[in-house]
């Protein structure tokens, strides 16, 4: 086989360029002719489908859950806005009860010192009780401190509370 010359290469190459250039636009065409018949197939099915039944329910059914969706959101902020006024009416009704509390309370007994002074100190008072859970009768508490047995009755009582 001779030997291919330069410039026979060159045309050779120029040749098989342009084979592959036409080539490669007819496959360009191809594949867009191949693009819009997908696309029209698309359009077709979507036309389809947007006029089916199931599509038309679909839709109903969005819209019914949007509407249910949107009275829910209502009936929330109703009751969170009761929520909010049972809360501050709660409150105010704690603060009044306070105040009352406050006003109505009872007084120190003898805060002012007035009014008959008690006969037993404190040590009295638990030596009595002491006596008593140790089985000691009131009556006889009563004669031993020399006082009456209301008194002795009242003194054990108080310690209970």
């Amino acid at each position: 086989m001779a030997k291919e010359t330069q410039k026979a290469q060159i045309d050779r190459i120029l040749r098989e360029n342009e084979d592959l250039r036409l080539k490669l636009i007819e496959s360009h065409n191809q594949l867009n002719e191949s693009h819009n018949e997908l696309k029209d197939i698309k359009q077709n099915l979507d036309n389809k489908f947007m006029k089916s039944p199931l599509y038309k329910q679909l839709i109903e059914e969005n819209e019914r859950l949007a509407y249910s969706a949107n009275v829910n959101k209502n009936r929330l902020i109703k009751a969170v806005d009761i929520k909010k006024s049972k809360d501050d009416y709660i409150q105010e009704l704690k603060n009044e009860n306070e105040l009352l509390k406050e006003k109505n309370s009872p007084r120190i007994p003898n805060e002012r010192g007035a009014g008959r002074k008690s006969i037993f100190d404190d040590k009295s008072r638990s030596d009595i009780r002491k006596k008593r859970d140790e089985g000691a009768t009131i009556k006889k508490l009563a004669q031993e401190y020399g006082c009456s047995v209301g008194l002795i009755h009242k003194l054990i009582s108080e310690s209970k509370k």
